[in-house]
């Protein structure tokens, strides 16, 4: 099977210590971001792809702190995750138009709150 590899815009940075997430839509599920750049993130969570919509806003949090929230989100992608049998999944999400101020907190968390900050 051939593979295809597509270039990312912007470059994704693995988080480090507990960067979480909560989709507006579904208000009582965290789960935890992979990787974030400016231009979107990933996130992995138990389910069957039934989590939120194909747009919504999501909340950023570090150590169960908000770090910034209100981000209006685009899903891009969802798939399943070998786990064994639990039901884990990775969705995909590209960021809609921030504000200056929603700019600067997300550079902010990145520098933070993954290895872009590591360097």
């Amino acid at each position: 099977m051939e593979q295809v590899r597509i270039a990312r815009k912007h470059r994704r940075f693995l988080t480090h210590g507990r960067a979480l997430a909560r989709v507006r839509s579904a208000p009582d599920t965290m789960v935890h971001v992979i990787d974030i750049s400016v231009g979107g993130l990933a996130f992995r969570y138990l389910g069957d792809g039934e989590l939120g919509g194909n747009t919504d806003e999501i909340d950023l949090f570090h150590d169960e702190n908000l770090a910034l929230g209100g981000l209006p989100v685009q899903a891009v992608s969802d798939c399943p995750l070998d786990y064994g049998f639990i039901p884990m999944r990775r969705r995909g999400l590209s960021f809609g138009d921030l504000t200056p101020e929603q700019r600067f907190a997300l550079d902010a968390f990145i520098v933070n709150y993954t290895e872009a900050g590591r360097r």
